[in-house]
């Protein structure tokens, strides 16, 4: 195999594992697993960046996104500024949260992360859908374009990628999606009590979206 063969063997490796993060994401949170599934979301995204990062450079970028900035650097080096003018940026500050909630022992003063499910949700799928018309992949051999994991379950209808998608629905119709039944999931994290975490649900409203995720804040001295 030559260079460029396995710069698009590895591509196709960070691609199969970012969709099936992503797949899993959605399962997580669809079933009310929120951090875990927002944690796989992180990851997920991570996997597609890199595939990126490795289809331009052939080269493997060796960070997390605890360490986004630095995943940002390289790709606007790489000219892919559309990825940051079309995605909130506040779904990859949560997102950066998200890596940093895996192991608490690495969270050194309190942190708040809070959000409406669906509007999560709508923001990975979006996200998704971009990274796939970005990454053309072809066979090597025939120079074929690659069947991407994500187009070949959108082809046999699989329910996991189906399930509360706005991008796969007939409708696209993002805005109402990121404004209807929106549950609110927020965990204050302190540091020098972890075991008393401050966890906060709410049941399905509605959230007006102007193209900003609705964040949600907890104030501890004040519960």
């Amino acid at each position: 195999m030559n260079k460029d063969g396995k710069r698009i063997n590895l591509a196709l490796g960070f691609l199969r594992t970012a969709y099936n993060d992503y797949i899993a994401a959605r399962v997580l949170l669809n079933k009310g697993y929120t951090l875990q599934g927002m944690m796989l979301a992180s990851t997920a995204i991570e996997k597609y960046f890199k595939t990126a990062i490795c289809i331009w450079t052939g080269e493997i970028l060796k960070v997390h996104m605890d360490r986004f900035d630095l995943i940002k650097e390289e790709v606007v080096k790489m000219g892919y500024n559309i990825i940051f003018d079309k995605i909130d940026p506040q779904f990859f500050e949560l997102l950066s949260k998200a890596y940093k909630v895996r192991y608490y022992d690495s969270i050194t003063e309190p942190m708040t992360i809070g959000f409406f499910k669906n509007q999560f949700l709508g923001e990975l799928d979006g996200a998704v859908e971009l990274f796939e018309r970005l990454l053309q992949l072809r066979n090597e051999a025939s120079g074929e374009k690659v069947l991407s994991p994500l187009k070949m379950d959108f082809c046999s209808r699989n329910a996991d990628l189906l399930e509360n998608n706005w991008v796969t629905s007939t409708e696209k119709d993002k805005k109402k999606f990121m404004e209807s039944d929106c549950i609110g999931f927020a965990v204050h994290i302190e540091p020098q009590s972890l075991f008393s975490e401050i966890r906060i649900f709410s049941q399905p409203g509605y959230v007006k979206y102007d193209g900003s995720m609705a964040l949600i804040h907890i104030k501890p001295e004040t519960m």
